[in-house]
């Protein structure tokens, strides 16, 4: 408060002793906090961290209760963001109680598929694919486009880490599977319809010679787990095939950040009620919608268009061989109703899928090693 303010209202002497001390508290207060952060800029927090460590310090100062001794078990003190190995940890426990259950629900979703098929509600003669992926740590956690504000006092909600992809012929034939798996399997919490058109770089919908807006990303996204009655079928689902092909995963990267000991404690995981398995996001497209999915809503295009893929951070690390299961790479499945069982997808069948022009960098790769 300026000096001219104080003048011009003749403030009694009592509220001007009030006032500077008011002042001298701040100016305490600033420079307590300015040194807080100018040491914890050396932590490596991000801006949207730093204001929340800043708030939170500010709280307790206000509160009289503060100590500035910046060690690890201080900083706790200051702020709830977790640290990398606390994200770590709730990540794998996520993981090790709930994969099980998501590998059933795999299991159970193929079986409807071909009993729809033995049924003659879809053509046997027409290929079904399902795609599946399990998020890898950094997707899962750091996601903040969805997660605004909730790196205060808790991790992220990781309501998005089991994903299921499901191609048809087409439309139709979408339809009957998406009905039936409504139907039979899974209660839908949310669904939610998307169709959006091409548009050009700078925003402006592109439209056919028709005149009509052309078509990119539409897909129909159901989120929700599975029905009581389901789970009642879940005593004959068997699950080894997922546990024989990750364990050969976790061997062959000796870096994933998961054990066979994990896996053994996954394949021992037993579940009691349908409210402990996980909840699961499904994308139901026709081959068509999927194979234009590819193109204009893929990974590489959604975070390019973001700013949030380096072209060439990602091929270094690709050649380095820096990706690494459940840290930077997800795992991903593949089923199509001609085959048997689901198949896990290797580290560059992963890579490729993620970011196609890493398929011209291994060609090149290949070409000066023979």
């Amino acid at each position: 408060m300026s000096n001219d303010f104080k003048e011009k209202y003749k403030l009694p002497e009592n509220y001007r002793k009030a006032i500077e001390e008011v002042s001298e508290t701040n100016r305490k207060r600033t420079e307590q906090i300015d040194e807080i952060m100018s040491a914890l800029e050396e932590k490596n927090l991000d801006k949207k961290q730093l204001n929340i460590v800043r708030k939170t310090v500010e709280e307790l100062i206000q509160a009289g209760t503060a100590k500035f001794e910046l060690t690890p078990e201080e900083l706790a003190k200051f702020t709830t963001i977790p640290t990398e190995q606390q994200q770590k940890a709730a990540y794998m426990k996520f993981i090790k109680d709930q994969a099980k259950g998501f590998f059933m629900i795999l299991e159970l979703i193929k079986e409807q598929i071909r009993l729809l098929i033995d049924n003659g509600q879809i053509d046997k003669d027409v290929s079904v694919n399902m795609y599946a992926r399990v998020k890898g740590l950094e997707s899962a956690i750091n996601n903040e486009d969805s997660n605004e504000g909730q790196l205060e006092g808790k991790l992220k909600v990781l309501d998005d880490v089991f994903g299921i992809t499901i191609v048809a012929k087409d439309k139709k034939d979408i339809l009957t599977i998406k009905k039936h798996i409504s139907n039979s399997l899974i209660k839908v919490m949310k669904s939610k319809p998307i169709n959006k058109s091409l548009k050009d770089k700078n925003g402006n919908i592109l439209l056919g010679e028709d005149g009509k807006p052309l078509p990119g990303y539409t897909a129909v996204h159901d989120t929700g787990y599975i029905n009581d009655k389901a789970f009642e079928w879940l005593d004959d689902i068997k699950v080894d095939g997922y546990k024989e092909q990750i364990a050969q995963c976790i061997k062959e990267d000796k870096e994933a950040e998961i054990t066979l000991d994990d896996l053994e404690e996954i394949d021992k995981k037993v579940y009691t009620s349908s409210e402990e398995l996980p909840v699961i996001e499904i994308h139901y497209q026709s081959e068509e919608e999927y194979e234009r999915a590819k193109g204009v809503a893929s990974h590489t295009a959604y975070k390019q268009r973001r700013g949030k893929e380096n072209v060439v951070f990602i091929q270094q690390k690709y050649l380095h061989e820096e990706f690494h299961r459940f840290v930077d790479l997800p795992i991903m499945f593949e089923w199509t109703s001609h085959d048997d069982k689901v198949r896990l997808l290797d580290r560059d069948e992963t890579l490729f899928t993620m970011y196609p022009y890493l398929r011209q960098l291994q060609a090149k790769k290949e070409q000066m090693t023979h």
